[in-house]
């Protein structure tokens, strides 16, 4: 009998995304209670957890549905990704029930969305414009929200290809911004991954810490900077070197980056467009995690930052 994922066109994607959601608990970041992953058994969330109707209303077809309906979700919005990019989530909220409520009007005379609906709503114009065009003519699922300068993944259903669109800072249509094929390395889905993996993108406090830049590119960056600029830019240069410190404390507890480092330099160099990148990330993310130890991360993660965080100057001035 063939297999539901083998016959599954979608199945580089929910793979990936299952990967990628699961590391981010691996790392202590996400709460495991905050990852609903669709059903073992029927590989989809249960019936009516997804206001179908609301979707189709915003322009999104059957098809979109049906695979947000297969693709796990970080129920919160308190976890970056990138920046400030964060899961965007279809399903509704325990204990809710989709009651159609569009054209009803409360006593306050204040239209309410359905329970549901707003997720669909911010994908159909994340620009807040009131546009209904930014779809038209395209197959696709939104994945994040961009908040401020975050970014919108676009998944497009029919060519399999994932883009990564800023409004803000690419006010030009979605599909002039490059898409990448789920067999691409280059999939910003997938560099994120890698960025977790190595640590590049570190967790910290409920936010990112993001790679320093080479200690030669440091300097002060302004035009006919005060010594004050000067010192302040220096002391808050210092923190964020202090701040990357807190790697030493995965490794410390066993976060085995080396096994993903193998695997971006086996992809880069001889990664082809066959090679089945979600799997390989997901045995990359095993390797890593393998001998990590929570427990001990948790308790010395939080004595590193009464430590040596809390006692960081931060007085820039």
């Amino acid at each position: 009998m063939t297999s539901v994922i083998s016959t599954n066109p979608h199945t580089p994607l929910i793979s990936a995304l299952t990967t990628f959601y699961t590391l981010l608990t691996d790392l202590c970041y996400v709460s495991p209670s905050d990852l609903v992953l669709p059903s073992i058994t029927t590989r989809r969330h249960p019936p009516n957890t997804i206001n179908r109707a609301a979707a189709l209303r915003h322009g999104f077809s059957n098809a979109a549905v049906d695979l947000a309906y297969q693709i796990p979700y970080i129920t919160s919005d308190s976890y970056e990704f990138d920046g400030s990019t964060v899961c965007l989530c279809y399903i509704i909220p325990p204990g809710k029930e989709i009651v159609p409520t569009h054209g009803i009007v409360p006593d306050d005379g204040i239209e309410e969305d359905e329970v549901g609906e707003e997720p669909w709503d911010f994908a159909r114009d994340p620009t807040y414009q009131e546009r209904n065009d930014i779809f038209t003519g395209h197959n696709a699922l939104m994945l994040t929200r961009g908040l401020l300068y975050g970014k919108e993944l676009v998944y497009d259903l029919d060519k399999r290809t994932i883009t990564a669109w800023n409004h803000i800072d690419t006010p030009e249509p979605w599909t002039n911004v490059p898409a990448y094929e789920m067999t691409s390395w280059e999939n910003p889905l997938y560099q994120w991954i890698y960025s977790f993996l190595t640590l590049s993108f570190l967790p910290f406090n409920e936010s990112l810490l993001f790679p320093l830049p080479p200690v030669e590119e440091r300097g002060y960056n302004g035009v006919n900077p005060t010594e004050r600029d000067l010192i302040s830019w220096e002391r808050a240069m210092n923190v964020r070197v202090k701040e990357r410190e807190f790697e030493d404390v995965y490794v410390s507890c066993g976060w085995n980056g080396d096994a993903a480092n193998k695997l971006g330099s086996d992809m880069t160099n001889n990664g082809q467009s066959s090679s089945r990148v979600w799997e390989r990330l997901e045995e990359a993310r095993k390797e890593v995690v393998k001998h990590f130890r929570g427990d001990e991360f948790e308790k010395m993660s939080k004595e590193w930052k009464e430590n040596v965080y809390d006692k960081i100057p931060f007085n820039y001035a």
